[in-house]
């Protein structure tokens, strides 16, 4: 997502293509939703140690990483 933000700016070309409106209104709304879940990150006090948050940090980085590995099998990257 970062990569489509720079080049849709004009910032970077290591990504180029053509994305279609619908792309990039949902990068124009995963952006104003993470900028909300950063600045309520910012206000929330959390009764999780640092080791548990950390802990939960990495599983949902795997996951996500997961994620992105399964959109690259040609079953579902080629529909």
């Amino acid at each position: 997502m970062a990569l489509i933000w720079l080049y849709l700016l004009g910032l970077s070309n290591l990504l180029s293509g053509h994305f279609a409106p619908v792309e990039i209104a949902m990068n124009i709304i995963v952006g104003a939703a993470a900028i909300a879940g950063i600045a309520g990150f910012i206000r929330f006090r959390s009764s999780l140690s640092p080791i548990k948050a950390g802990g939960i940090f990495v599983l949902m980085l795997a996951i996500q990483l997961a994620c992105l590995r399964m959109s690259f099998l040609p079953a579902i990257a080629h529909r």
